[in-house]
């Protein structure tokens, strides 16, 4: 890291303990539902949940990327399987029962994400996330809003959605 680029860290973190972004933020919360892939805990914002499902009839597929588990029905289509933990690049960390699917959607994009449990909803002031880590992947840090309380990772619905390695190109 280049000292242009802890100086910019410092400076974020100073603001942030003055309190400027608690005063901007007061009050205001985000909807999200939390879940665990052991030993991490996970939340995603509610509007883009539509559904948790469990994980059964999973179709493995040939010639996918490795975080797409495989396939599965919902509701009549077809539903793509992801393993949020191999997508982000985290190590496996023990035995995980991912028998939980949080069906992720908006308008142009529709997947399930595969969880060992479901903890629930809640609210989270936003002046509570914290910035993400300067440890994890590119692909991490794209996707991360921001870490709420100690542990709870809070991920961005909107970019997950569309990140470009969540389409698949048959010509390719």
């Amino acid at each position: 890291m280049d000292k242009a680029e802890q100086q910019r860290i410092l400076k974020e973190r100073a603001r942030l303990m003055a309190g400027e972004e608690a005063a901007q933020n007061s009050g205001k919360t985000t909807e999200v539902l939390r879940f665990s892939l052991h030993p991490e805990r996970f939340a995603i914002e509610s509007p883009y949940v539509k559904e948790v499902i469990t994980l059964e009839n999973l179709t493995p597929l040939p010639g996918i990327p490795p975080f797409v588990m495989g396939i599965m029905s919902y509701r009549g289509r077809i539903l793509s399987a992801v393993n949020l933990r191999n997508f982000l690049n985290l190590t496996e960390t023990g035995l995980s029962e991912m028998n939980k699917v949080i069906v992720l959607g908006d308008d142009e994009m529709e997947f399930g994400l595969v969880a060992d449990k479901i903890e629930g909803t809640e609210n989270i002031l936003n002046a509570d996330i914290a910035e993400p880590p300067y440890s994890l992947s590119e692909r991490g840090r794209e996707l991360i809003k921001g870490i709420a309380g100690s542990e709870v990772v809070l991920l961005d619905g909107y970019k997950l959605l569309h990140h470009s390695q969540m389409i698949i190109d048959q010509n390719n």
